[in-house]
């Protein structure tokens, strides 16, 4: 029994060195293809257009470093561009009788985020590294996404339920609102650490 129970010991060990090796080895010098072309897929639900920057490199500092350079050029490892804007009708227009008598609101909502060019140089545990850093970021942009989306209509209503003399002032004002859901979101993040910033 205890030579068996040291067969399986030997083997077992040799399996999880070989799993160890298999995990460390980069993907191009597996003897088995392995699929990398969706390691950068994403979707996100409202958004009107997805942009990426390339980070290239095949290990985690690396591309870490990558991406904090990104993040000084455009504020944070991802992130969500919007505008809403507000079409409307005035009837007697600069006279005491001036209504809007009708108001329409569309947004255009950009994300950027970032896009490993390389994973086949990159060890086979980079790319499920990859992808669980990569969900984070969508899931906290999808949300930035959603407070847009949430918001449009608030925006079109402070324009239709104004007169002529303050629709600017009050669709400003609806504007600012969206912006401080928006900071605020970010700052609730930072405060339970899930602002997805690294790898790990």
């Amino acid at each position: 029994m205890q030579k068996l129970r040291d067969a399986i010991g030997v083997v077992g060990g040799i399996a999880i060195i070989i799993a160890l090796i298999v995990c460390y080895l980069p993907i191009k010098y597996l003897p088995l293809p392995v699929d990398t072309k969706d390691v950068n897929a994403v979707s996100i639900p409202g958004a009107t257009e997805i942009d990426f920057y390339d980070v290239q490199g095949w290990n985690e500092n690396i591309l870490q470093n990558k991406m904090l350079v990104e993040q000084k050029t455009l504020g944070g490892v991802g992130i969500t561009n919007w505008n809403i804007k507000v079409v409307y009708v005035m009837t007697n227009p600069n006279t005491p009788d001036c209504k809007i008598v009708s108001a329409r609101a569309t947004y255009t909502i950009k994300v950027t985020l970032p896009r490993w060019t390389d994973p086949r140089d990159g060890p086979v545990f980079m790319i499920w590294e990859w992808r669980n850093f990569l969900e984070r970021v969508v899931v906290h942009e999808a949300h930035h996404v959603q407070i847009v989306i949430d918001n449009v209509n608030m925006v079109e209503q402070a324009v239709s339920t104004s007169n002529c003399e303050n629709e600017e002032e009050n669709f400003n004002a609806a504007l600012d609102k969206v912006k401080q859901l928006q900071d605020d979101f970010d700052t609730e993040q930072k405060k339970v650490g899930q602002t997805p910033i690294n790898l790990q």
